[in-house]
Parts: C-alpha cells; structure tokens; sequence
C-alpha cells in the first residue's frame, strides 16, 4: 500500500505467511561489551527448537522460557573482554521452516594496566613485570640502553607477565632507561621508568684522614 500527500509519500509492507508459521519481533540484537540477556519473542502455532551456532555457544548460553501467548526465550550473552566486535546466530526452527536471528556483541575497551616505575640496586638481577590487558603486548627497550634485556625464560612465566635482565651497575651514579609496553598495533602504549642504583664504596684512606697516626700513639 501507498499513502500519499501532496509530494510525500510512505509505503506499507504487508506480509501473509504460509498457515503453519512462526514470527519472531527482532531478526538482529545489539549487546554491550559488558553481556546482558536478549529477549525473543516467538509467535507460532508449531511446536518449535532453537539452535545456537557452534561458534557462539560459548557465549550465548539459553536462560528459559517464560510462557506466555507468546513464547518469550531468553539468552544470556557473556560478557566480551575480547578488543574484537563479535556475531552469533540463534536459529528458531519447526520443521522446514525457520527464523534466524542475529546477536552482535561490541567489543570491549583496550586495557592496559601496569606498574610504571621501579628500582632495583646495582647487582646483576632479573625483573618481573606483571600487567592486566585483554591485548598481546610487547615491551620494546631503547637502542642505546644496553645493561636491560628480555630475558630468555620470559615466555614461562606467562602472556601477562614479562621478565627483563638486569646487569650490574659498576658505576656509583644510578641510572634510568625508560621502556616502553604496548600492543603489537600499538593501540595502547605505557612508558616504565626503572632506575638501578649506583654501586657503593668504602675505601678509605686512613692517613689521609688524620687517623692512621693517632691510633699508633
């Protein structure tokens, strides 16, 4: 049907299915990064079975069925930590028909937490830096700055945990390196400053100070 006035006009869609059939309200349900549930409302005069995708059913998990004169399903979406937007379908089906139904999930915020200065003293030691992500990160240290270095073990300890040699510091002067923690995209980024200390000394030249000889008298 058109309805029309003057230069304007809107069209009206009506559609007849076949005597054994089955609506749904919603083909496609948006969702926040954090889940939620989704509702779907399901008039049918046949018995009917929902199907979720193999690839979603870890996300999309089937809470019940609220009776009423129309069948309401309900679906609880876990939440995405995922930087990735993701899609799954629900299939509502009775015999050889079917609705399919989509659920696109947002993705969830780039997360980056770390510890962003340390101190360590002059001795050879290693460093553990522990950070909260839902991204692959990297650590990439500065040409210049040769006394840090990835250790080689760092892959044991785990992908949110990355640890860094150390060598001794000869110097009496501390030093400072700042590193840097990012993404492999480089969407995220922290800078780490870590300071070593200077190696103490006590040498002390007792005539010099005036004291070799009192002592001798």
């Amino acid at each position: 049907f058109t309805f029309a006035c003057g230069d304007k006009s809107v069209a009206l869609v009506i559609t007849q299915k076949q005597k054994n059939a089955l609506t749904v309200t919603s083909s496609k349900f948006e969702v926040e990064a954090e889940g939620g549930e989704v509702q779907i409302e399901v008039k049918a005069n046949v018995n009917f079975e929902y199907v979720i995708d193999e690839s979603a059913k870890d996300w999309i998990t089937y809470e019940g069925t609220r009776a009423m004169k129309t069948s309401t399903l309900t679906f609880k979406i876990a939440e995405n930590d995922n930087t990735e937007k993701r899609e799954g379908k629900i299939t509502i089906k009775s015999g050889g028909i079917s609705e399919i139904i989509s659920v696109c999930q947002n993705a969830a915020e780039p997360v980056l937490n770390v510890t962003e200065s340390y101190e360590v003293d002059y001795n050879d030691t290693e460093l553990n830096i522990e950070f909260e992500s839902n991204l692959e990160c990297v650590v990439t240290i500065p040409e210049d700055c040769e006394w840090i270095s990835i250790a080689d073990d760092t892959r044991a300890i785990g992908t949110h945990s990355i640890k860094l040699s150390i060598t001794q510091n000869t110097s009496i002067n501390s030093r400072t390196a700042n590193i840097s923690i990012h993404d492999t995209e480089k969407t995220v980024s922290k800078t780490i400053a870590i300071t070593q200390g200077g190696e103490t000394h006590f040498d002390v030249n007792l005539s010099e100070a005036g004291l070799l000889s009192s002592y001798i008298t």
